[in-house]
């Protein structure tokens, strides 16, 4: 065969003549299928690789998968020049199962893929033209077949116009691909190693670029194995938090970063240190809480490291959220708050957050989590050495196990009774919250945020016919006055 022209013809006269041809061929010249011809006056192929090149689907498009078919058939080497890369950047997906339909491991040995073998004109890996096509199924392939890969290999990867070297779980989390990000993570993927001009780790990557589902996989991959670290600093200094702030007030999909914030947040991250920041987080205090609130109903997981930030006095998330600064403090004090309660408008964020562990009896049912497709990690890799991973079992004697619907994590006997008691005590005073109320005051302030405060105020002398008692009494069991004033604020 001396060009192309010649194998339109056997195609034409059907898939009999086709076949006899190549075997004429192949006959003829046993280096047939190793031979490039010339197409596009530019570039010399192989007979498979042109196939895969005018292979179309659809009705009247010349469908080439029975003759590739037969080429494989007949001994075609599809690793002489990365054909599977071919058919994966021209987006060809469907020929992608004719070449990992053997099973028995005769074909298997005499057909090694080679996945680690870079692309000859791009110089990018099979796997990391797995992760472009954005398909799962073509990656769970590759990865859990038993290849042997090395899913750290960097590859050059155009991200925001620039030209980056990173490796696969970077471009999984660039690219928003969350399937993938959990697959990398499942077959070694090292968890924390920074890249590109700002130094940054996967978890930072996302954040920047704000893919958050592939950063809600990163979280949850990682949840009680200690090596995800979330105060980790670009070269900029920027931590994951910062960077999410940063797009909530560039207005960049304000949601999702608030979403972000939320989750980085519930899984135990610091609340970011400007002040600017901090501020901005203030003004959406009320939408982060519901964002919070969100994730703990989509992923099932608690919101227990969320909660007890806000009760931590020393936590400058507990300043955020109860907004501890003049111009609310006067709010609270003014009529002002008085008229926004006879309109029916809530503002009081202490009830928010409590009911995140409470919000009536319904909330005693446990969740029906949303099932999720990913399955439990047996490890996550870093650059850390064993030593230092050895040392941190030590310390810790034995690590949660990862549970993607949901972490270990639950709240203490007395915290879900200060979340009661809160539900009652609003519960009771209905619309007509009284800010002159010193529990009230102390609840929406956050300098009441355990139970022990709560009972210790209650069983003070003077305090028998207020609000607070009333709820005790019917929370502990304890006989209630006669005649009690629901709405005392004393």
């Amino acid at each position: 065969m001396k060009s192309f022209a010649e194998l339109e013809r056997a195609i034409e006269l059907g898939e009999k003549v086709f076949e006899a041809f190549i075997h004429k061929e192949a006959s003829a010249d046993k280096n047939f299928f190793e031979r490039r011809f010339l197409f596009k006056e530019t570039e010399q192929i192989t007979v498979l690789n042109y196939l895969i090149h005018i292979h179309e689907v659809g009705l009247g498009k010349p469908c080439r998968k029975n003759h590739i078919k037969m080429l494989l058939s007949m001994g075609a080497d599809f690793n002489l020049d990365c054909s599977i890369h071919l058919l994966l950047r021209l987006k060809k997906l469907d020929l992608f199962p004719l070449f990992f339909q053997d099973s028995d491991e005769e074909s298997e040995a005499r057909r090694k893929v080679e996945l680690d073998f870079p692309e000859l004109i791009t110089g990018r890996t099979l796997l990391s033209r797995a992760i472009s096509t954005g398909n799962a199924s073509i990656l769970s392939t590759l990865l859990r077949r038993g290849f042997k890969i090395d899913v750290n290999a960097p590859n050059q990867i155009l991200v925001q116009g620039q030209t980056l070297t990173i490796q696969p779980l970077h471009q999984a989390v660039a690219t928003n691909f969350p399937e993938a990000t959990y697959y990398l993570l499942e077959n070694g993927a090292i968890v924390d190693n920074p890249c590109g001009r700002l130094r940054e780790t996967p978890l930072l990557l996302a954040a920047r670029l704000g893919t958050i589902k592939s950063l809600e996989v990163l979280l949850f991959a990682t949840a009680g194995k200690n090596c995800l670290d979330l105060q980790a600093e670009n070269s900029e200094s920027d931590r994951a938090i910062d960077l999410l702030c940063k797009r909530l007030k560039n207005q960049e999909k304000p949601q999702e970063a608030l979403y972000g914030i939320a989750m980085l947040l519930c899984h135990g991250a610091k609340a970011p240190r400007d002040e600017g920041f901090r501020s901005l987080l203030i003004k959406n205090r009320f939408a982060l809480i519901d964002q919070v609130k969100e994730y703990k109903k989509q992923s099932g997981n608690s919101a227990v490291l969320f909660v007890r930030a806000c009760h931590d006095k020393n936590n400058p998330l507990h300043d955020i959220i109860y907004a501890n600064t003049w111009l609310h403090l006067f709010w609270r004090y003014s009529s002002l708050q008085w008229i926004w309660h006879l309109l029916g408008l809530n503002c009081d964020e202490a009830f928010r957050v409590e009911a995140l562990v409470y919000d009536g009896p319904e909330s005693n049912i446990p969740p029906a989590f949303i099932h999720n497709e990913f399955q439990p990690l047996e490890s996550i890799a870093t650059n850390r050495s064993n030593e230092e991973i050895s040392a941190e079992d030590q310390a810790s004697e034995q690590r949660e196990e990862i549970n993607l619907n949901g972490e270990e994590l639950d709240y203490k006997p007395w915290e879900r009774e200060f979340a009661q008691f809160t539900w009652r005590y609003g519960v009771t005073c209905g619309l007509f919250r009284n800010p002159a109320s010193t529990m009230y005051r102390n609840l929406t302030l956050g300098e009441c945020t355990n139970i022990d405060q709560v009972r210790e105020y209650s069983g003070k002398v003077g305090n028998e016919t207020t609000t607070t008692r009333t709820v005790i009494n019917a929370m502990y069991g304890e006989p209630t006055p006669t005649h009690e004033n629901l709405f005392n604020p004393f």
